[in-house]
């Protein structure tokens, strides 16, 4: 009958619709997990480049820093003693101690312990001023990017979710709705049912009246 058909359908729709769910569930189990993972690395670059900004400003920084000052210090002393040798040199030039190539010489050395001290001292104030600047500003920027992608995870994360439990929704909905309209088909199929209460014949028509026998259907 159309009603035993449709019961059928529905068995079958049901068995189907169970698949679904499974599936979507699973689909959001690994969603889930997949979320925590994108989330954990977020953060975990995100600690990475605030170790990274820390390791510069106490650590790089620092020796870069003391490295150039050191090279001014030192080109400081060593114009001081050329600069105090050279200016002996005349008197021991006049006394004939020294020719006049030694005395050029050492001119020649004043000359260039200057320029080591104006470049050393150049080259601190160039780090100071626009290398350093520069290179704390990059870590600080990678350190509020990574941030910023910590909060992007975790968005995308939530979007992705709410998407895989709708699903699970949306199948458990049509699911319990198709289990209803079956139990709704077993039971009209069950009342339309006709059990007869012991084995024998079943007889359609008025057997009295065996002349009319067309009527009769067993």
């Amino acid at each position: 009958t159309d009603v035993q058909r449709q019961s059928e359908d529905l068995d079958n729709r049901v068995i189907a619709l169970r698949g679904d769910l499974a599936a979507a569930e699973a689909e959001l189990a690994i969603q889930l997990s997949e979320n925590e993972s994108d989330i954990r690395d977020s953060e975990l670059k995100q600690h990475f480049a605030q170790i990274e900004e820390e390791r510069w400003q106490k650590g790089e920084f620092v020796q870069e820093t003391s490295k150039r000052g050191i090279r001014v210090t030192e080109a400081e002393s060593e114009l001081a003693r050329a600069t105090h040798k050279y200016e002996q040199m005349p008197g021991l030039e006049k006394e004939g101690f020294v020719t006049k190539e030694q005395v050029e010489e050492e001119r020649i050395r004043k000359v260039k312990a200057e320029s080591e001290l104006h470049l050393a001292k150049l080259d601190l104030e160039t780090y100071e001023k626009y290398t350093a600047p520069k290179e704390r500003e990059q870590r600080q920027a990678d350190v509020r990017n990574a941030a910023l992608e910590v909060g992007r995870a975790k968005q995308r994360s939530a979007a992705r979710e709410a998407q895989r439990r709708s699903s699970v929704d949306r199948q458990k909905g049509e699911m319990a709705n198709t289990e209803t309209r079956l139990r709704d088909a077993r039971t009209t199929l069950e009342n339309m049912t006709i059990r007869a209460p012991s084995a024998g014949l079943v007889i359609f028509g008025d057997a009295r009246n065996p002349w009319e026998d067309r009527q009769i259907k067993v």
